[in-house]
Formats: C-alpha cells, sequence, structure tokens
C-alpha cells in the first residue's frame, strides 16, 4: 500500500506540473511557481514559518526543467516530511539557487536544533534520483551530505537544460 500511495503522489506532482505548463501554453512555468507547487503536499500552516525560498530572480523554466525539477524537489520534500526538518518541531529548510554563466546551482540546506541518533544514507530509488538522475539530466553534479544535524543537497546543472529560452 506504501509504494501504492508514493506512486499516487508523484503522479499527482506530475500531473500538477503539466497543469502549469498547460496553464502558459507548454512554454515554460516561473521557478517560484514550480517550488510552490512542487511543496505545497509537504508546507502545512505549522512549517511554513520554517521555510526560507529565494524569492529573487525568479527563472522561466522550460518544460524539460519543469518536469525534472518537480521531481527533484518533491523528492527532497517527502524526505524533509519522513526524516528531516519538516518532519520534526523545529528543523528549517532554505532553497537557494543562483547562475554564473551557463551554470546554475540549486542550495537546498535542512538544519535541525536536535540532533538526529539514527543517520542512514538512503539507498532507494529516491536516493537515486537525487544523486543520479537529476545530475545526469542537467549535465551537473550533485553533493548530497547527509549529518546528524540536517541534510545538505547542492546540485549544479546546464542553464540550457533547464531555462526556457525565447527562441
Amino acid at each position: 500500500m506504501i509504494v501504492v500511495k508514493r506512486l499516487r503522489g508523484k503522479i499527482n506532482m506530475l500531473a500538477q506540473t503539466q497543469a502549469l505548463l498547460a496553464g502558459n501554453n507548454w512554454t515554460s512555468v516561473t521557478l517560484s511557481s514550480l517550488i510552490n507547487t512542487s511543496l505545497a503536499p509537504f508546507i502545512s500552516r505549522i512549517h511554513k514559518d520554517r521555510i526560507s525560498v529565494q524569492t529573487d530572480n525568479d527563472l522561466q523554466i522550460s518544460p524539460r526543467g519543469a518536469f525534472i525539477l518537480s521531481l527533484m524537489f518533491n523528492e527532497l520534500g517527502t524526505n524533509a516530511v519522513k526524516h528531516g526538518a519538516l518532519g520534526v518541531d523545529h528543523g528549517k529548510l532554505s532553497l537557494n539557487w543562483k547562475m554564473l554563466g551557463d551554470d546554475i546551482t540549486f542550495e537546498w540546506r535542512e538544519n535541525l536544533e536536535v540532533p538526529r541518533t539514527n543517520v542512514a544514507p538512503g539507498t532507494g530509488f529516491g536516493s537515486q534520483i537525487l544523486k543520479r538522475i537529476v545530475p545526469m539530466d542537467l549535465q551537473g553534479e550533485a553533493d548530497y551530505q547527509l549529518t546528524d544535524t540536517g541534510l545538505s543537497y547542492t546540485i549544479s546543472g546546464k542553464t540550457a537544460q533547464i531555462l526556457h529560452s525565447a527562441a
């Protein structure tokens, strides 16, 4: 049953990404709307003031970029609720990005005030998404650091793989 529930959640998330794209004639979506849609299932009123998402430098994301980023944000959000900052009373989460030339870097940080006692790196499909699939699709690299006080996930990629080009 748990597998079916997770699969339904992923399918629903991809459907919401399609709806965002359809609303823009399949050209692009803003990064802010993609983040809000992807993380909405994981954010409650309780979590809202413990989450910091960059608001400046909103970007136009291509359809291809939207699907891979929504998959990434959904997986990170799932893990944050199950094991991280959104699954405890005093965790904090931040999401930022920066562009430098033809590269873009996303930084997801979770900080826990009370250290975890059982820190085991994931080896399932979600870990494969974050450590292998997303970096490969973005033609970049991922740095995934899980500690007893939080998670640091930094992913870099080529802007051509993510951004909408007004050609």
